[in-house]
Parts: C-alpha cells; sequence; structure tokens
C-alpha cells in the first residue's frame, strides 16, 4: 500500500498569515471574560482559511459516506425532519460529495428545492487536515489555559435549515462552544440567560413553548464569514440560517467528575479487561464458600508490577496513561482515523519507508513514558498507545521526531540506530505512521 495515497485538502498551511494567535487568545479570553460571556470575534479567519475548511468538510462528509455509519453523530433533516437510517443507507451514502464539489451544490442535487440540515459530529476523526488546523488554531489556547479533562471535539454544522432542528436547548455542564462560521451565509444566535429561560416558561413544558413567544426576550448574535463565536455551556440557545452557510464548532469540554470518572473506567475496561473472553460462568451454591470471583480473575489482564496497587491507585496510573493520550492528541478525545482504518495499510509492510522523507505531524508531540519496573516504554502517539521493550535508541529517535524536522528515513535511522537494527526504526516509523503522528514528505 502507498501511504501517500491518502486524500490530502489543504495540506499546505500559512502559519504566518493566521492571525488566530496568542495575541488574538489573550482578546478571546479577555472578551469572553475567560469562558463566561457570549461574543462574536469579527473577522478571525481569512477567506482562503474559510475555503479551506469548507474542503475539509466536504472530505468529511465523504469519509463518514465511505464508512456508512452514524456511530459517531451524522443526523440530516429535510425541511426540518430528520433523514431515516434507511434513507441514510439508500440515498446519502451512495452517493457522497465529489472531490471538487461544494457542500451546498451536493446537497441541492441530493434534495432539490429543500432546506436541508446536517449535524456532524467528530469530524476531526474523519479529516486529519481539519484536526490539524483546529489544534493549529487552539495551541496558544491550550498553552494558556490547560487541556480540559473531557478533551476537546467537534460538531459541524451544515445547511440552510432555519431554526436548528434541535430546538432551544441548554449543552451540558461545562461544554464551552467556540464556533469557527466560514460561509458562505450568515447565521445569527439567540440565547437566554438560564433564570431568565425559566420565568418565560413560567411552569410550563419546554416543548409546549411556541419558539416565537421566546425570541423576542433573547440575546441576539449575528455572525458571518470568517468570524468566531463564543458561548457558555449555561446559555439555553438556538441557531438560525436561512443562507446556506456551514460552521465548525470546537468544544471545549470542562465536564462534570462523574463523565471524567466514567471515561477512565471505559478505558481501563478496554486497556485492562479481555472483552473477547466467552467462557461460561457456573452458578454459586453458596456464600460460605464464593468461587465464581476467579472468573472475573481471570478477565483481568493487569500486569505483575501494576497487580499490588489499590484501585484508587490503579485509577491514577489509568488517569496518567489517559492525560498522556490527551495530550498526545492536542486534547482531541477521538482518535484519528488510522491508515490501516482508511486504506488498509499494514504496519508489517515497512520496507518502503527506508528511501522517504518524513516529518512529524504539526503541533502534535510523540510522548512517551518509561516503565523502569518492567524495562518498557509507552509511546502515545495521536492519543495511541504503543508499548515496546526500552532501548535509549528508541527514545532518541521519538526526540529527534519531535523537533519538527523533515528527515530522510535512511540517514535518521544511520544517525539513531547505532546498537538496535533499522528493521526496528522503520517498524517504530509504520507503527507512528499508521495512527498519523508523522507524515511523508512527497
Amino acid at each position: 500500500m502507498n501511504a501517500s495515497s491518502s486524500e490530502i485538502v489543504s495540506a499546505k498551511i500559512n502559519e504566518p498569515a493566521i492571525t488566530i494567535n496568542n495575541t488574538w487568545w489573550d482578546l478571546f479570553l479577555e472578551k469572553t471574560n475567560h469562558f463566561t460571556n457570549t461574543t462574536v470575534i469579527k473577522d478571525a479567519m481569512s477567506g482562503t482559511e474559510c475555503n479551506e475548511i469548507k474542503e475539509m468538510v466536504g472530505k468529511v462528509i465523504r469519509e463518514v459516506c465511505r464508512a456508512k455509519t452514524d456511530q459517531y453523530g451524522f443526523r440530516v433533516y429535510v425541511d426540518g425532519v430528520r433523514v431515516s437510517g434507511e434513507e441514510l443507507e439508500n440515498t446519502i451514502f451512495p452517493q457522497p460529495p465529489q472531490l471538487n464539489e461544494e457542500v451546498e451544490s451536493w446537497g441541492e442535487r441530493l434534495f432539490p428545492g429543500k432546506k436541508i440540515g446536517m449535524i456532524i459530529n467528530s469530524g476531526e476523526k474523519f479529516c486529519n487536515e481539519l484536526a490539524q488546523r483546529l489544534s493549529i488554531y487552539a495551541a496558544p489556547l491550550l498553552e494558556k489555559v490547560g487541556i480540559p479533562l473531557n478533551g476537546l471535539h467537534s460538531t459541524i454544522f451544515v445547511g440552510n435549515y432555519g431554526l436548528t432542528p434541535l430546538g432551544i436547548h441548554q449543552d451540558h455542564r461545562g461544554a464551552n462552544v467556540i464556533h469557527f462560521h466560514v460561509g458562505p451565509g450568515g447565521k445569527i444566535m439567540y440565547t437566554w440567560k438560564e433564570q431568565q429561560f425559566n420565568e418565560l416558561l413560567a411552569g410550563r413544558n419546554k416543548k409546549d413553548v411556541p419558539v416565537e413567544e421566546l425570541l423576542p426576550h433573547a440575546n441576539k448574535f449575528p455572525f458571518g464569514k470568517g468570524d468566531i463565536y463564543f458561548m457558555p455551556w449555561d446559555q439555553f440557545h438556538i441557531g438560525h440560517s436561512d443562507e446556506f452557510s456551514i460552521g465548525v464548532t470546537l468544544w471545549f469540554d470542562n465536564h462534570v467528575r462523574t463523565h471524567v470518572l466514567n471515561n477512565l473506567l471505559e478505558s481501563f475496561r478496554i486497556q485492562y479487561l479481555d472483552m473477547e473472553d466467552t467462557t461460561v460462568t457456573v452458578p454459586e451454591k453458596t456464600l460460605n464458600d464464593l468461587k465464581g470471583y476467579a472468573d472475573i480473575d481471570a478477565v483481568l489482564k493487569i500486569d505483575e508490577h501494576l497487580s499490588t496497587k489499590t484501585f484508587p491507585e490503579f485509577l491514577n496510573v489509568v488517569y496518567e496513561e489517559y492525560m498522556f493520550s490527551l495530550f498526545s492528541n492536542q486534547g482531541w478525545s477521538t482518535l484519528p482515523l488510522s491508515l490501516s482504518e482508511e486504506h488498509n495499510f499494514d504496519e508489517n509492510d515497512y520496507a518502503f519507508l527506508a528511501d522517504k522523507e518524513i516529518r512529524a505531524v504539526h503541533p502534535f508531540k510523540i510522548l512517551y513514558k518509561i516503565i523502569s519496573e518492567v524495562q518498557k516504554v509507552q509511546l502515545y502517539a495521536r492519543g495511541s498507545k504503543i508499548e515496546l521493550n526500552f532501548h535509549q535508541e528508541i527514545v532518541d529517535l521519538v526526540n529527534k521526531l519531535n523537533e519538527g524536522s523533515t528527515y530522510k528515513v535512511s540517514l535518521l535511522t544511520e544517525q539513531v540506530f547505532k546498537e538496535l537494527p533499522a528493521e526496528v526504526a522503520l517498524y517504530m516509523l509504520s507503527l507512528l505512521l499508521n495512527k498519523r503522528s508523522i507524515e511523508l514528505i512527497d
């Protein structure tokens, strides 16, 4: 497989031309009073940036259609009615937007003359360029305030659907929204503070109150192509978009403690339980001689050096791994599609790398954690954990890649690997390429 055959959208980034930088985020934090005030910041992105992001959204939709999945959240509305799973399968998935087709033209081709709306979660998973672009935008912010414990994720809003099909709603606690509006049309957000909104309901169910009755009491925030809209989590809100437009929202997600704990427990389940064990258990006969825990213990995949830890101590190990994963992925909670998932890339077919040039994918870093008790090193690459036998040259290779330069693989391995065979370096680079933490340079 030729790993360079991936669809590349707007791969070249003119970073000096990007105005969403360290100074810009200082202004953002001032205007939002550190994530507490709803704000519109005009002309944050150039026309070129907006057009590039629109291309990336097209790629997201193509990949979702290729995967034929709504597992990560892909909702389509036509004239305000949600499209069924069967219609997704029969109408939308088989007809993705073409490479040079505008998303607006594609929507009109599928549903001529109709009002359409799409809400797409986890776009960063399906388009590596989108994840990279938003990461470059957000990097100075993360340096200033840190990475939220629930990580970052995105939602894409597409269409000319009028009022948001979800109706007036409030996002979950801690979910702050940074909306990058790339047009071409504008959008209006209507917001209400929680106490004000509940007073307007006057004890009635929200679903029973016409939106038209509530809109005159709302705060109104219009914005257009190139603008960024911020809204804190506690606002009731609804959007309105009569003109066709695309907006990409970055969720800065300070979720509640119990949700973060659930993330850790899920991470524990994935990493330390043998979920493929299908052994049938047997009944217990008496409380005086319980034997069934042996079946539970048999499912645990816990190394000996961790087996003596108390449950809180072990959970802290899981937490550290979870945070290493987030930091290696610039905060994204969703892993990118690997090359194996997207293009059937074979990690074991690594010989072709010997005459290639590579570099780390900016602004991501490959992190590592040395487990001295068992002479292992854990690499964290775009959220994935890779565990290898420890050798200093593996760490040296990671440090070299993190410098961000472009390297000819043959020279890099010759420079770094004095003891380990070159094949180890090629295999390691193949793993990192598959996880999308390094890229080939044509």
